[in-house]
């Protein structure tokens, strides 16, 4: 018989420990895609049975439809179920009782005598005749489900089902079950109990139960597997989404093919972005912390979504202020080029949060970034309980005293000749400096030695 019900999936496998709410979620979308295909499974099959039963209401007449009853009544189970399973809290208990139920049903149809048949088929031909297979055909039908518990639920209530002929059997006063005669020749005896219509051979029947149990105890290993492959991959997709809130999608992509992606402490040319908020601290102190813990969120993931589009690494937030790297973990050609398109972004993205803060009454709040080219050390920092992946180096110390004296030169960007020059370079054309000039050497805190510099 064919069912049409549907197992709603459950959380956690024979008593684990409960999933994290991602990992959760992501397990449930993979349940539900295996509950919409074991509908459309069910939908062809039943149509298909459909057709095949009405094509022999043609040839056998009124008998064709026990057949067309019977499955009407496995989908009148399967309906229930589905309605039933949209509205109710608890739904591995309600699969499970559907389970019983087809099971039950099946049993029910296989054991009981066709009315419009001329003639009586004994129940021994029903227990001789492979049709346990039906009842296979219900446990597979629950593999969509990819949950184990009802798997092997469904295939005990798949051997009580199957009992519900051999109960009717035992009934009748003239059918006899037990075991062949064991005295002269086996085979013939085998064969003569097989013939003999009032005869049921029980070692059969037992065979065919511990079949049923053992095809749900391989399908339970089978959805256990698949169950781990989708708390695997949906493991792997947090980490990567876990990367992505850090990091470029190329850099993400690194990070999750390799497990030693950087391999120890790495020197390298990079350009360095330094961006804050000018003013922060006295706009702070006119803000309620709950207002400045919004502003910060406002800027961050305005700020952070730019630099991701444009290529570049967030390597930290610093309060008001972020760090953003071009060529980590791979250098490449056009990070310079990058780094200052990305500068430009902010400038404008800042721009037109502004003109909304403006219009709802909040204050309106200037950015200064600097950019520096030049080599970096990048690597694992901090303890074995808490380590973070950063650069160091005096480029990093420089980008941040550029973005420092934004304020004294009042202007967005400040960029030292370095990372000027390794722009002009790689773009190849000095229209992207246009809005640039040059300031000439400044002293910056920290360093010994005067750089040009220039402001944009």
């Amino acid at each position: 018989m064919i069912n049409l019900g549907v197992a709603v999936p459950f959380l956690g496998t024979f008593g684990a420990a409960p999933l994290p709410d991602r990992v959760a979620a992501s397990l449930r979308l993979e349940e539900q895609e295996g509950l919409r295909l074991a509908a459309k499974v069910r939908i062809v099959l039943l149509a298909v049975a459909f057709v095949w039963l009405g094509h022999d209401l043609f040839h056998v007449g009124w008998a064709a439809v026990f057949n067309l009853a019977a499955v009407g009544a496995v989908l009148a189970s399967g309906l229930a179920e589905f309605a039933i399973l949209k509205r109710h809290r608890h739904p591995r208990g309600i699969a499970m009782a559907f389970a019983l139920l087809d099971s039950v049903i099946l049993g029910v149809v296989l054991a009981l005598p066709n009315p419009w048949l001329e003639g009586t088929i004994p129940i021994t031909v029903t227990l001789k005749g492979g049709l346990v297979l039906w009842f296979v055909f219900l446990l597979a039908l629950r593999t969509f489900a990819l949950d184990p518990l009802l798997l092997m639920w469904s295939g005990i209530c798949a051997v009580l089902g199957w009992s519900i002929p051999l109960a009717v059997a035992f009934l009748d006063p003239d059918i006899r079950i037990g075991v062949p005669s064991m005295s002269g020749s086996i085979v013939a005896n085998s064969v003569e109990a097989f013939r003999n219509l009032a005869f049921v051979h029980i070692g059969h029947w037992y065979s065919e139960a511990l079949v049923l149990l053992l095809v749900a105890a391989a399908l339970t290993a089978a959805v256990e597997r698949s169950r781990r492959l989708a708390l695997t991959r949906a493991s792997a997709e947090r980490r990567q989404a876990n990367l992505a809130r850090y990091f470029s999608p190329r850099v993400v992509e690194r990070l999750a093919r390799s497990d030693q992606p950087f391999g120890g402490d790495r020197r390298q040319e990079v350009a360095v972005l330094f961006a804050d908020i000018k003013g922060f601290t006295t706009l702070s102190e006119r803000l309620a912390p709950e207002e400045v813990m919004h502003l910060l969120r406002g800027f961050h993931a305005r700020m952070e979504s730019i630099v991701f589009a444009h290529g570049g690494t967030l390597d930290k937030f610093i309060g008001d202020a972020l760090l953003v790297t071009f060529g980590v973990p791979d250098p490449a050609s056009d990070d310079a080029v990058r780094a200052l398109a990305c500068a430009r972004a902010m400038l404008a993205e800042v721009e037109r949060w502004n003109d909304e803060r403006a219009r709802s009454g909040q204050d309106v709040i200037g950015i200064g970034i600097g950019l520096h080219y030049g080599p970096v050390v990048m690597g694992d920092i901090g303890s074995e309980r808490s380590m973070a992946f950063t650069v160091v180096g005096d480029t990093v110390n420089t980008a941040s005293r550029l973005q420092g004296i934004t304020r004294e030169l009042d202007c967005g960007i400040v960029a030292s000749e370095s990372f000027m020059t390794r722009a002009r370079e790689a773009a190849g054309d000095l229209s992207v400096v246009d809005a640039f000039r040059s300031v000439g050497p400044r002293n910056l805190r920290g360093r010994s030695a005067p750089i040009d510099i220039w402001c944009g």
